[in-house]
């Protein structure tokens, strides 16, 4: 266990899931207290309003990388199911990415056998770290997928980054709820739970699903 390193949970969103932090949050700093870890929720928006929120997200963890060895980027739409499970538990420092991999490529994904999932990542504050979240953060392109898509595709075009990037199933850091639903994952197999989905999944439903788990 990696308790010798100092670990920020960061997390933001806008003014149209302020439904959804109310009930993620609470979640969010019971966790953290348990662990003794920092939190910083951010509502700020750093990018022009045509382009997705979750492209924020780099430029929020940029305001405080410096003052952590990692940061752990988990969207605000995420419960900690197993609290006693600590965060720091997944750091190798022989990386300075560490992401899940989602194995059931959606069709618009056609480079790869597999894509990562970034509503949960930890980052490192090394030069590698940084490198990659000013990459991340640059050539924003409307895609469905947003920011995922853009790490997604820096990953794939830069061997450096590849090579420094350590991939878990998801079950291990991520499990976004249709992976949940598809492999029956019983509540005490999930660390973080996600609803990923965007738009795609209505806002009530959304809701439903966390009230579900909190």
């Amino acid at each position: 266990m990696n308790y010798y390193e100092t670990i920020c949970i960061v997390t933001g969103f806008n003014k149209s899931y302020y439904d959804i932090a109310s009930i993620t949050i609470p979640n969010f700093t019971e966790y953290c207290n348990i662990h003794n870890i920092d939190l910083h929720i951010s509502t700020k928006s750093y990018v022009d309003e045509k382009y997705n929120w979750g492209w924020n997200k780099y430029h929020i963890i940029s305001k405080v990388i410096n003052n952590y060895d990692w940061i752990a980027w988990v969207d605000i739409d995420c419960l900690f199911i197993n609290k006693n499970k600590d965060i720091r538990s997944l750091i190798d420092n022989q990386y300075s990415l560490i992401i899940g991999e989602n194995k059931n490529t959606p069709d618009w994904y056609t480079e790869d056998v597999c894509y990562i999932e970034n509503g949960v990542f930890l980052l490192k504050n090394n030069l590698f770290g940084k490198m990659m979240l000013e990459d991340f953060s640059n050539g924003m392109i409307d895609h469905p997928w947003h920011d995922q898509y853009n790490m997604i595709k820096c990953l794939k075009n830069n061997d450096i980054y590849t090579s420094k990037t350590k991939k878990l199933d998801l079950i291990n850091i991520n499990s976004i709820d249709h992976y949940v639903n598809s492999y029956n994952l019983k509540r005490e197999d999930i660390f973080i739970y996600h609803v990923a989905g965007g738009s795609s999944i209505p806002f009530h439903k959304k809701l439903e699903l966390l009230k579900m788990y909190e």
